[in-house]
């Protein structure tokens, strides 16, 4: 037991070391007025200040494997000093289940930094050591903490917050062989003859610290072990004549591609494995005998993505196996790539098998004629779909435990929200359990491997629906939790292009004082997605007035933990702020629209149906309201009502009774109809709680209704609890 036990204590701190290996986001410094990105974080250096600020981070912050930390510092050199300059946190509202961030000055974080606040500033008088900075496209990535290299760096080297020196260096790629893909090159070169011992075996060299010449000759490596399979012989020796034939081989290839990262040159991978054998069937240089046939291809599988709408896609397979039937001793590997390349294959027709594990194999028959077969074969790799329909997820499943009494939903819920949709009275009520192995993060992806798609989940639980369609009715549909599939439309919204213009359009708020002014503005935004689907920067291109800016890219902020499925890279988008009254721009991406009457709209939605608007400079509580449509008609007038927390109605909304004293909240419709009386608390209306909120009537009697505003419990008590 014992034994078991260390294991198990091994094993999680091999999983935590595995979970923090991934890349993080930067922190941003300016450098004589210049943003570059730092590749540090320099408050994470004193184990106490961090332990302080991880105090300080308010509990519902966002946090994601390219921020562990979760918060965003940003600095500046000045007068040869590091100086803190602001922090930005992301923060979760499990209430409007939307992001935003939160942005702390010097003044702010004065507390935290007790020892070191003076004057209005944050010295980092707690660092020693040397910062990285730069800018420009990557060179050199390594998807683990800041183990990546810019076009432009500076290394800073500081004692006690004060700069010591400054180097600034340029990096660059040359091309040349890369020495992940020079595998059939070295088993050509390899001089098999002298090592008879090891025929048809296969050696495995585990190689790092490669160093080469500015023109691409290898200069030397290290191998640290030497894997002869199937054998089973490991040899360490660094003299050993293998090792030493194959240090031959490689510096005989040249130009290798080569990296220029900080005054050395050096190559990628610094360390690496590589296998060679012999393959009989490879003729070498000195046969001469160039001729042959080959196949090329790509290896696709198919996966669920891990982010709304949790559909199948494809993506390329880096390790599948492929066979050829008649070649039981070979086999072939696709790259990182997907790809594979077969050669010297005979002229004719060939049975081509990839594998992958968890997924179905894939047999093709290719017929192999010319020189050489250049035509790109794709081989799709499919989800097991036979055994998730019987033993995972059907229909048929679903009415199987719909008769035997237990019928029970798929859904997705936030990892924080799991106890309360436990205990959420509509499964109780309806007796219907729920079934989730795939709880949210914050940052909206997956905490486990969802490998079943949604249309597979949404048909199983449309079985459930029927059920209890039959049995109380569709009033059931008002009551239950957020998060299942088929009913949760967020679940099926897919975060592309379109999602993000729609999402501009319904975020950017028209800055009020330009309103005022009947003025438009035209921007446009430059902004850049990372490899995993993430907003990482957004830049205002031009001059334009400010607060327009700033409604962009406070939105765009917003965006920065959401996954997206955004094409890496670099894109810009044309933004137009226009009055009802203004001409549309062919070219606009995103349109937010304002009126040209007297009252100024605060946030304008595409699928709104009441907007709210004041002849007041902010809207905030208990300021003379009206509501128009989206053609700007007057739904609601001024003077009936108060504004509350509504800007925008969709179904319901709460406004206060237009009264000096004593005003009371009332739920209107979208029609502008008074429902009933809300209770009010923490003022502001009675908070959502199991899908139900206080209502009165005008006797002051209790009862409850639901997000729709339908009345649940009709008011009967003297006073009532939430649920």
């Amino acid at each position: 037991m014992r034994i078991k036990r260390y294991s198990i204590v091994i094993l999680f701190l091999f999983v935590s070391l595995y979970i923090k290996a991934t890349g993080q986001s930067c922190d941003v410094i300016y450098i004589n007025g210049e943003q570059w990105w730092l590749m540090a974080r320099p408050i994470d250096k004193d184990s106490a200040l961090y332990t302080r600020l991880r105090d300080f981070l308010p509990e519902n912050h966002c946090m994601s494997t390219a921020n562990w930390d979760g918060y965003t510092a940003f600095w500046k050199i000045e007068d040869s000093c590091l100086y803190l300059q602001r922090m930005e946190i992301c923060v979760y509202d499990k209430a409007s289940r939307k992001d935003s961030t939160l942005i702390y000055h010097t003044d702010a974080l004065k507390t935290l930094f007790a020892s070191y606040y003076e004057n209005g500033r944050i010295p980092a008088r707690w660092f020693s050591g040397e910062l990285r900075a730069g800018k420009g496209d990557l060179v050199h990535y390594v998807h683990s903490g800041f183990d990546r290299n810019m076009e432009a760096e500076q290394v800073i080297l500081l004692r006690q917050g004060r700069i010591q020196s400054v180097r600034t260096y340029h990096n660059f790629k040359q091309p040349g062989i890369k020495i992940l893909e020079s595998q059939d090159e070295i088993i050509r070169r390899f001089p098999w003859h002298r090592f008879p011992k090891y025929k048809g075996q296969r050696l495995i060299f585990s190689i790092r610290n490669i160093q080469c010449t500015p023109d691409g000759h290898l200069l030397d490596f290290d191998v640290r072990t030497l894997f002869i399979r199937p054998k089973g012989e490991n040899i360490e020796d660094r003299n050993h004549p293998l090792v030493k034939a194959f240090k031959e081989t490689l510096k005989s290839i040249y130009p290798w591609e080569r990296l220029f990262i900080n005054g050395k040159y050096t190559m990628e991978p610094l360390n690496c494995v590589l296998g060679i054998w012999k393959k009989n069937d490879l003729p070498s240089k000195a046969d001469n005998d160039t001729t042959g046939y080959s196949i090329i291809g790509k290896v696709y599988g198919e996966e669920v993505r891990q982010i709304p709408p949790y559909d199948v896609i494809k993506r390329p397979l880096t390790g599948s196996n492929l066979r050829v039937e008649g070649l039981p001793f070979q086999g072939w590997l696709t790259d990182s790539t997907g790809t594979f390349r077969i050669k010297h294959l005979k002229k004719g027709q060939c049975l081509l098998r990839a594998e992958f594990i968890g997924l179905n194999p894939c047999d093709t028959l290719v017929t192999v004629s010319g020189t050489t077969c250049t035509d790109t074969l794709q081989l799709v790799l499919t989800l097991p779909y036979d055994y998730i329909e019987e033993y995972v997820c059907s229909p048929k499943l679903s009415r199987e435990y719909i008769n035997k009494g237990h019928p029970n939903l798929k859904l997705v819920i936030p990892i924080e929200q799991d106890k309360k949709v436990r205990e959420h009275i509509f499964w109780k009520k309806y007796g219907v359990k729920y079934y989730s192995y795939y709880p949210l993060k914050e940052n909206g992806k997956m905490d486990c491997y969802l490998n079943t798609p949604n249309r597979l989940l949404t048909a199983y639980n449309r079985e459930v629906f029927r059920y209890l369609d039959k049995k109380y009715g569709k009033t059931w549909r008002e009551e239950v939790p957020p998060g299942i599939f088929g009913l949760d439309k967020s679940l099926d919204e897919l975060r592309d292009e379109s999602w993000l213009i729609k999402t501009l359009s319904r975020r950017c708020k028209y800055p009020i004082v330009w309103q005022k002014k009947n003025k438009g503005c035209v921007l446009r935004v430059a902004y850049e997605v990372n490899q995993d689907g993430y907003i990482t920067t957004a830049t205002i291109l031009g001059k334009t007035p400010r607060s327009f800016r700033k409604s962009v890219l406070d939105v765009l902020q917003s965006f920065r933990n959401e996954p997206t499925v955004l094409c890496p890279g670099k894109d810009t988008l044309c933004i137009q702020y226009r009055l009802d009254t203004m001409p549309l721009l062919p070219k606009a991406d995103v349109v937010i629209t304002g009126y040209s009457t007297c009252d100024q709209p605060v946030l304008m939605r595409y699928d709104a149906t009441l907007i709210a608007h004041t002849p007041e400079p902010r809207l905030e509580a208990g300021v003379p309201v009206c509501y128009l449509n989206e053609r700007g008609d007057t739904i609601v007038p001024y003077g009936r009502y108060k504004f509350c927390q509504t800007d925008t109605i969709k179904g319901i909304g709460f406004v206060y009774e237009d009264k000096p004293r004593d005003a009371r909240i009332v739920c209107i419709n979208d029609a502008g109809k008074k429902l009933f009386y809300v209770v009010e608390c923490d003022n502001g209306p009675d908070y959502v709680k199991e899908g139900l909120f206080r209502i009165m009537d005008e006797k002051g009697l209790m009862g409850f209704a639901d997000s729709s505003g339908h009345i649940i419990i009709t008011p009967q008590f003297k006073f009532a609890y939430p649920f």
